[in-house]
């Protein structure tokens, strides 16, 4: 899957984790790649590095960046989705509206 954003902001090959065990699992012990989450709080429980996390609502809305340090939880109200993306690609910004193109895999457990 890919997502688009205002201004040129655009990540590809993100992949989707919407099954319990997939959300629990995260980016724990995968190679970093972007990954949405269906979900509204993020935990860095065992990850050794930082990440960011955006939360949009149902319709894509930027509701907050945040940054994800190691053994911290992010929860924001509203959320549909997390989108965990490695520190040094750059975010959207909140307000921003994006758009999911495309279709992938589940990350699976």
């Amino acid at each position: 899957m890919d997502i688009e954003g205002p201004r040129g902001w655009h990540i590809t090959d993100v992949m989707v984790a919407s099954t319990a065990p997939g959300r629990l699992r995260g980016l724990i012990g995968r190679p970093l790649f972007p990954l949405l989450l269906a979900t509204s709080s993020v935990h860095g429980f065992h990850l050794s590095i930082e990440l960011t996390v955006v939360a949009l609502d149902q319709a894509g809305l930027v509701l907050a960046v945040r940054r994800l340090r190691p053994w911290r939880v992010i929860r924001v109200r509203g959320a549909s989705w997390m989108l965990e993306l490695p520190r040094r690609v750059p975010g959207p910004r909140v307000g921003d509206r994006l758009q999911l193109r495309g279709r992938s895999g589940e990350s699976g457990g």
